[in-house]
Formats: C-alpha cells, sequence, structure tokens
C-alpha cells in the first residue's frame, strides 16, 4: 500500500500548487498511477491535495475534519487507481470521489443535525464561476442543516434532484420541497432587507 500519504504540503491557501508551476503531465501521471508508480501518485497529491482540502473546508468550516477527509479521497484513489481512466479528465474523477465522500459524511451525521449545522459555516466554492454571495451565505445560516445541505449539493455541486434523493435515500419530491423552502426563504429575507434599505 501507499505509506507516505500523510506526507502533504501545510499549505492549505492553495498559492503553491497554482496552475503551471509543476511541470508534469497529468495524463502520463494518471497512466502511470494505474500501474501503481508511487511517484505519479505523490505528484497527482501534492498538486490536489489542497484543492480537496478547499473544498471541504468551505463546505464544512472544520480544518481537521476537512483534512481527514481529503485523506480519505487519496486513500480510495490508491485503492482504485486500476480503474482510473488516463483518458478522462482526473479533476473531474477525485472531486467526484471527493462529493461522494462529502454525502457520505454528511449521511452518517444526519442523526446528529443539530451538532452539524454548528460545522455548516459560511460556503464559498473554489470555482471561481460558481461563487455565493456573502449576503445568501449568511441568510443560509438560518435554515435548517438538511435544507440548507440540500441546497448546497444541488446549487454549488451541480446534483439533481434525483441523485440527492438517491444519497439520502428520500423521495425527489422531499428534496423538492427542501430546494423550494430554501428558495422561498431567502426571496422573502433579500426582498425584506431591500424595503428596509
Amino acid at each position: 500500500g501507499y505509506t507516505h500519504v500523510r506526507n502533504y504540503p501545510n499549505d492549505y491557501s492553495g498559492s503553491g500548487v497554482l496552475m503551471g508551476i509543476f511541470s508534469f503531465s497529468e495524463k502520463t501521471c494518471v497512466r502511470k498511477l494505474k500501474q501503481s508508480n508511487e511517484k505519479a501518485f505523490k505528484q497527482l497529491f501534492d498538486f490536489y491535495y489542497p484543492k480537496i482540502v478547499s473544498y471541504y473546508y468551505t463546505r464544512i468550516q472544520d480544518k481537521e475534519q476537512s483534512e481527514d477527509l481529503a485523506q480519505s479521497v487519496f486513500i480510495r484513489l490508491w485503492k482504485t487507481r486500476e480503474s482510473v481512466d488516463s483518458e478522462k479528465q482526473f479533476s473531474s474523477f477525485i472531486f467526484t470521489i471527493a462529493r461522494n465522500q462529502l454525502i457520505d459524511f454528511f449521511r452518517k451525521s444526519s442523526e446528529e443535525m443539530v451538532e452539524l449545522s454548528d460545522h455548516l459555516m459560511p460556503v464559498y466554492d473554489i470555482l471561481e464561476t460558481e461563487k455565493i454571495s456573502d449576503q445568501i451565505l449568511v441568510l443560509l445560516e438560518q435554515v435548517n442543516p438538511q435544507q440548507r445541505i440540500t441546497f448546497l449539493l444541488h446549487r454549488l455541486d451541480g446534483l439533481s434532484y434525483k441523485e440527492i434523493a438517491e444519497h439520502f435515500n428520500i423521495s425527489v419530491k422531499a428534496v423538492e420541497k427542501r430546494v423550494s423552502t430554501v428558495l422561498t426563504f431567502l426571496r422573502k429575507s433579500l426582498l425584506t432587507k431591500e424595503t428596509h434599505l
């Protein structure tokens, strides 16, 4: 197995892994990874680990838990390395693993939703194209944690109602109701703020 998985960089801002700094071919790395090449795994790890920590941290606002979840993504990657498709975009593959781990984390925590709500702090997506305004983030802190998780998975992670329903073992109607309730709350709250300006 891969034994150096905990030797990760301490720069969680991602500034040390900007595009262009690494002079490696991702496709070549992925092909080598499939052949159990540990150096290739380390290069992919060094590049993607801070991004995945950021992905988790923006959603649960817990540094230690974010690091643990990111570690588990790479452990899973190493275990399933032979099934990685080197012709497909690796970032999509690794973030699909990350998203599934996040859903598992939420699902396991669903019985402790009250405590979980304390971890669901303001959410900023690492992708510049999918930002949520500060005003909406503040309002989202006021909604039911289950509704908030459902809303974020749909709006921020792009999961369909059907996918969310399957992940949480609830009906599509229940998912629709959660998202609709949050949207109604946001509209009302934003309108109220505007009328008081």
